[in-house]
């Protein structure tokens, strides 16, 4: 009974630690811990119920973290929100600095990239509180959606994470491309005439 007490509560504190700190201290995938989570709830070494608030938990105490150091200008997410400029990234749909929280919400669901929005946020003089709601409200649907594929998979769960990983990268290296060849657009004067030429001739609006 002790080890079975100890064993659950290590379970949901190391899951709260590597999804704190994923990204920043914990290379590990967020999407990765959840599944296991899911995984582990399956076999009954933890309770879904409780694994999903901890996880939630988790990842907007990190995000909020990373949201505080661009707020007091902290070297770390200077440097982060200075090579997010210098790439362009900024003049891109998604990261709109009259929009900031549209990238709190959009990013929770893109792997690789996701911490920048929190500091992007940051920066850009979104409210603590709206933050917090932004993120909160992707969280809702990103923890349980995760940790339920988790779960339901358990029984394949290796080929499925196998799988899992593969379209996570195929579907990151593709947003990679659409992003970059907004930028492109946007920093070529001639491509971005075309751009705009294209759009009005076969966007135009009755």
């Amino acid at each position: 009974m002790f080890t079975s007490f100890v064993v659950h509560k290590l379970s949901y504190a190391g899951m709260f630690v590597l999804l704190a700190g994923a990204g920043i201290i914990a290379p590990v995938p967020e999407e990765l811990t959840l599944l296991t989570a899911g995984y582990l709830s399956a076999i009954g070494v933890m309770m879904i119920t409780r694994a999903i608030p901890v996880a939630i938990a988790a990842l907007l105490t990190g995000d909020t973290f990373l949201f505080a150091l661009a707020k007091f200008g902290a070297p770390y997410a200077k440097k982060i929100h200075t090579r997010l400029v210098e790439s362009g990234l900024h003049n891109t749909w998604i990261f709109d600095p009259k929009r900031p929280l549209r990238a709190v919400f959009l990013l929770r669901f893109v792997t690789g990239i996701r911490l920048i929005s929190p500091i992007f946020a940051g920066f850009n003089d979104a409210s603590w509180l709206g933050f917090i709601a932004a993120d909160l409200a992707a969280l809702v649907i990103f923890v349980p959606l995760m940790t339920w594929l988790g779960w339901h998979f358990s029984a394949h769960f290796l080929p499925f994470v196998a799988t899992f990983e593969l379209v996570r990268h195929i579907v990151f290296f593709t947003i990679v491309a659409f992003v970059g060849g907004s930028i492109l657009v946007a920093l070529n004067p001639r491509l971005h005439k075309m751009y705009e030429h294209l759009r009005k001739r076969f966007f135009k609006h009755d």
